[in-house]
């Protein structure tokens, strides 16, 4: 008796288990993947991010945690991506990202500065600044014989010297932030 077979040659056979296969790999991965990934994590160029509302008095965004210093964003997934469940278009709110802020009580750098150059002498950045008995020792020193002046002065323009209250010092959102470098296991260095 002659068994009729799906497999006319050992090719046949090969590409119809291949068929199959790729069949339930395909029907696996729909079965697992069907609420599709968590939006918060897509790869960065797959989302955008509002900017944050900033907050005139502080120029830090509105919604600044002191305790986290993070500020939430609406961050919307690229037209075409599939997450938590949905394809987005670019316009819907997939996730709540957010954006690293700053804890500032409303001492100014440029301020400091100023008074660092015009007034430090007579310890005024100091007093400024909260810290009232460096500054009246500087006053009383004369800006610690002019060296500790002129070492305020460079202290305050890279960001060492700050508020007394452990805040940093104001400067505009959009500028560059005056930010002390440190060495870490994660600093690259160049030359």
């Amino acid at each position: 008796m002659i068994v009729p077979s799906l497999c006319y040659s050992v090719y046949a056979c090969f590409s119809k288990a291949n068929e199959v296969i790729l069949s339930f790999l395909l029907l696996a991965n729909l079965v697992s993947s069907s609420d599709g990934q968590n939006c918060s994590a897509l790869q960065p160029g797959q989302y955008r991010c509002d900017l944050p509302l900033i907050d005139k008095a502080t120029q830090q965004p509105i919604d600044c945690s002191r305790e986290t210093l993070q500020a939430p964003v609406a961050c919307r997934p690229a037209p075409g991506i599939f997450c938590n469940g949905q394809y987005f278009t670019g316009e819907e709110v997939g996730f709540l990202g957010s954006v690293t802020c700053r804890f500032v009580t409303g001492y100014r750098f440029d301020t400091a500065l100023l008074l660092s150059v015009f007034g430090g002498l007579f310890g005024l950045d100091r007093f400024y600044l909260g810290y009232v008995a460096l500054g009246l020792l500087k006053l009383g020193t004369i800006g610690g014989f002019g060296l500790w002046y002129l070492a305020d002065i460079l202290l305050i323009a890279i960001g060492i010297v700050g508020p007394a209250d452990g805040s940093t010092l104001l400067t505009p959102y959009y500028d560059p932030p005056v930010t002390l470098l440190s060495r870490s296991p994660l600093t690259v260095y160049i030359g």
